[in-house]
């Protein structure tokens, strides 16, 4: 399949996964762009909800466990896009402001966080919260797991986020460019049952993420998106920006006849081989189990 074939067979998808992701920014006191995450949207529970991967937000102290990782001194702030902007255009996002009290629940081993939505992010109607319940997704991946090893393999997967190869800086305005993408995924392993949370490491699907197919689309378009990923690992210097840093917290996708179910939450990825770009998801029914269990007591 061409890559015009696979966008215009992902057009709706990608669409809608829009819509489901936002932005994690880290601002200093000056506004300075010091960090990114990806955000996702989902309803658990009854209650609307933000997720990321939990050192977006966590500063790592090699001193001290995972579970007493400081909240980030930066300020948190959440953008989405409204329905109806025009990513062609440069629109401006809206902005929330998520702090450690917004913090209803969170997993070291997981690597995973979630914040109560801000009211005002509900009302605005700028994204979509996935119904984890009504989606069923945790039966459906239980599916997925079932299926042999080389089957899952070419099952339609793609990851949302905002990957730092489509972050600019207007040289004079210092004003931030940061384009959303929607890449395709493909499983290497994956884990054969949900996770009893027992043990000091949670299972992790692991994954391989091809860029090239999609240009950023979100909030301009950007020129800086190689072909292939061995082109942007060649092109990019040792002390600069890590290109796939900004999709942690991403969702991945996996497409089904009904929709789409969550197949994970980045938690890192990087250069394998230096010929392919590896990723490592926290699964989205082992998270939706944590949360039960610990938090949301059915």
């Amino acid at each position: 399949m061409s890559p015009s074939e696979y966008l215009a067979l992902m057009k709706e998808p990608f669409a809608r996964a829009r819509q489901r992701v936002g932005l994690i920014a880290l601002l200093s006191g000056k506004s300075k762009l010091e960090g990114k995450g990806t955000a996702f949207f989902a309803r658990v529970g009854g209650r609307d909800l933000v997720f990321t991967a939990r050192h977006v937000v966590r500063v790592e102290r090699e001193e001290v466990p995972p579970i007493t990782w400081p909240f980030t001194p930066y300020l948190v702030r959440l953008m989405v896009f409204s329905a109806d902007s025009n990513p062609q255009a440069g629109s401006q996002p809206i902005g929330f402001t998520l702090s450690e009290g917004d913090i209803v629940w969170e997993d070291t081993r997981l690597d995973v966080v979630a914040f109560a939505a801000p009211d005002a992010l509900i009302k605005s109607g700028a994204c979509i919260f996935l119904d984890a319940e009504l989606a069923k997704d945790a039966e459906v991946l239980q599916v997925f797991r079932n299926r042999p090893e080389e089957e899952q393999k070419r099952f339609a997967c793609f990851i949302s986020g905002f990957p730092n190869l489509t972050h600019d800086q207007d040289p004079i305005t210092q004003m931030n460019m940061v384009g959303c993408v929607h890449a395709p995924v493909s499983v290497r392993r994956m884990p054969d049952a949900v996770w009893d949370g027992c043990g000091e490491l949670a299972p992790q699907i692991d994954v391989e993420i091809e860029i090239g197919y999609d240009m950023p689309k979100l909030p301009t378009e950007l020129g800086f998106v190689a072909e292939r990923w061995g082109r942007l690992l060649d092109s990019v210097a040792p002390d600069e920006r890590p290109l796939i840093g900004g999709f942690s917290g991403g969702p991945v996708f996996l497409l089904g006849a009904k929709g789409e179910t969550v197949l994970g939450l980045l938690k890192e990825g990087g250069p394998r081989f230096e010929d392919h770009v590896g990723g490592w998801l926290s699964p989205w029914d082992d998270v939706l189990s944590q949360m039960r269990m610990r938090f949301l007591v059915e």
